[in-house]
């Protein structure tokens, strides 16, 4: 993978994004997503090697420049989207029944998908869409040991809530928890 392909897939903000930027070094401040990351990142390369990873920690935390920095690490162009991004767009196209399977297809397929922003909103947890997407993106990926990282803000009760009948129950990273 080349390094420019991280700045094109999140963002030129991310181009230079690397695991060592949550290293824990003496003198340096440091949020509590990277020292759980640091407690935790062995468990998180290991759990994607065929399966899923939620990550649950306040807006900006750190999340979405980790999964950058992850990505880089593991030499894997992801496909990335925002959660809202993608119920948008199938709501635009209206996509029901076969057209919206054939486009979650090409998501489910990806290599590497990083989906951002779960939960973000009240549109999304709000829109009809919402709950069939996440479990046909999540039942699919699972099914075929693809690696999915999710990233949001919810605490992970929260999204319990939200997402229930989901596999979330076992692919849960809480930075909450540690509070």
């Amino acid at each position: 993978m080349t390094t420019s392909n991280i700045g094109k897939i999140f963002g030129k903000n991310y181009q230079h994004a690397s695991l060592e930027d949550f290293k824990l070094k003496e003198g340096r401040p440091f949020s509590g997503l990277a020292l759980h990351i640091n407690r935790n990142l062995a468990k998180i390369k290991d759990q994607l090697k065929d399966n899923s990873v939620l990550i649950n920690a306040p807006h900006g935390s750190g999340k979405t420049h980790f999964a950058a920095a992850l990505s880089r690490d593991l030499e894997i162009d992801p496909h990335y989207l925002r959660f809202s991004d993608l119920i948008r767009d199938c709501e635009k196209r209206h996509y029901r029944g076969d057209n919206f399977r054939i486009h979650l297809h090409g998501i489910c397929n990806a290599r590497f998908l990083v989906l951002d922003e779960l939960g973000n909103s009240k549109y999304e947890i709000n829109s009809p869409l919402f709950k069939e997407i996440i479990v046909q993106v999540l039942r699919e990926r699972h099914w075929y040991g693809k690696p999915t990282l999710f990233l949001s803000p919810l605490r992970h009760k929260d999204m319990s809530e939200i997402y229930k009948d989901t596999f979330f129950e076992n692919v849960n990273i809480d930075m909450y928890s540690t509070e």
